[in-house]
């Protein structure tokens, strides 16, 4: 599950129409590809080795798009990805690796 996490945040890094091919499949009662990730599975969101896995890949789904922003919001509260990133940008600051 992890590398299809890494593989899907690659996909979609600066690249705005992958970005919304992450809403495919929505129709009737199937989720999104983009629902499905940000709604995984409490321990995505708890354990460090694993936010290190998820968050960069539903930051980059939602850079410079407002439709993935408000779907995300949807699922979890966005404070929790702005803290994942002002916390590696304190890392990065203070001569960490992030």
């Amino acid at each position: 599950l992890k590398w299809c996490v890494v593989l899907i945040g690659l996909y979609v890094v600066c690249n705005p129409n992958n970005q919304q091919r992450l809403h495919w499949g929505g129709g009737g009662e199937g989720q999104t590809l983009l629902s499905k990730l940000s709604s995984m599975p409490f321990q995505y969101f708890c354990d460090p080795s694993k936010k290190e896995v998820l968050f960069p890949t539903l930051i980059v789904a939602c850079l410079d798009n407002e439709t993935n922003k408000a779907a995300i919001e949807e699922d979890l509260n966005p404070e929790l990805l702005a803290c994942f990133l002002r916390e590696k940008m304190r890392a990065v600051e203070s001569g960490g690796e992030g």
